[in-house]
């Protein structure tokens, strides 16, 4: 059986719920908190730009010539956000140390890629094995699981799994599989 996650969930959001399921038609309405808890909650969910990475919006910025640090914000991202954005860009190559933009970092902004991935691209090109880091990305970057992993059939699955791993790490083992897939796909095409 399939595990409830808990996703804590501001007064606003609850609000459209109840509005949507309202539209919806007549019925009931169970929500799996108490009214303290319901209380508690924030009125509004924080804003995006302090819930996420902002390394991709970073070096696209830099691209435009802009700098995150001085631009003005309704909702300031916070400072940590930030730091470790820049990290990741100039340990990724696509800042020099003065923050300003590598062209391996514009290469890589060309990419609707997040910014990782991107590396790994440009970095396939030059050691001869893109269409395999390709497929990694394009596997990576689904939103489906590419493991389906049920309480139920956990051993299953893991004896499934293990007829593909490799010891270079779950890249490998993701390459693995797809080319699995694609030789038993081939065979059955003839």
């Amino acid at each position: 059986m399939p595990a409830v996650r808990y996703v804590p969930i501001s007064i606003y959001y609850h609000l459209t719920n109840v509005l949507i399921a309202t539209l919806q038609g007549s019925g009931y309405c169970f929500r799996l908190y108490t009214e303290e808890s319901f209380r508690k909650m924030p009125i509004t969910a924080e804003p995006e730009i302090r819930r996420c990475t902002l390394t991709s919006s970073l070096l696209q910025l830099k691209c435009l010539g802009q700098d995150l640090e001085e631009l003005d914000f309704m909702d300031k991202p916070d400072e940590s956000t930030v730091a470790s954005a820049l990290k990741t860009l100039f340990l990724l190559g696509a800042l020099d140390n003065r923050k300003a933009l590598t062209p391996l970092g514009r290469q890589m902004a060309a990419f609707p890629l997040e910014p990782p991935l991107a590396r790994a691209l440009v970095a396939s090109t030059e050691m001869g094995c893109t269409a395999e880091v390709l497929t990694i990305i394009s596997v990576l970057s689904a939103s489906s699981h590419l493991f389906v992993d049920t309480h139920d059939a956990r051993d299953a699955a893991a004896d499934a799994r293990r007829k593909f791993r490799h010891l270079s790490g779950d890249h490998l083992t993701v390459l693995n599989v797809v080319r699995a897939y694609e030789e038993v796909a081939a065979s059955e095409s003839k």
